[in-house]
């Protein structure tokens, strides 16, 4: 999620890359999963509210939250993350990746959480450049 940014338009078109044939009802569950939700209904027109360019004015808690929700809207057979649980409680971390699993995901998580170490089914970890297991 470190290489996306926010582009120009409204909350709906950043969520689902701008397809319309994108369901709401998808957006707006991956929203809640992620927290982003409560932001969401805090703008003046929810999902049709415009974000800034490039998510300048956007809080960094907000950004990741738009971006993580951006990458789960859908279905996906293989879903790759990085760092993806630096603003969310364990309840939702234990929620979001319940629903991947449920939709049959191939899941890749880096992270220094080692909370995420109980979803996996392997773990391998880099030191020093080299590959542990």
């Amino acid at each position: 999620m470190g290489q996306q940014n926010i582009f120009q338009g409204t909350v709906r078109e950043n969520l689902s890359l701008n397809n319309a044939d994108v369901d709401l009802s998808n957006i707006i569950e991956m929203s809640e999963l992620t927290g982003l939700q409560k932001y969401i209904e805090s703008l003046p027109f929810g999902y049709d509210s415009l974000l800034d360019p490039v998510g300048k004015r956007i809080p960094a808690q907000i950004r990741q939250q738009l971006l993580m929700t951006r990458a789960l809207v859908g279905k996906h057979s293989l879903v790759l993350m990085e760092t993806p649980f630096k603003y969310l409680d364990q309840n939702q971390i234990d929620k979001l990746v319940t629903k991947l699993k449920e939709d049959g995901s191939t899941v890749i998580i880096t992270s220094e959480n080692s909370y995420c170490e109980k979803f996996a089914d392997q773990i391998v970890v880099l030191e020093k450049g080299k590959l542990k297991s």
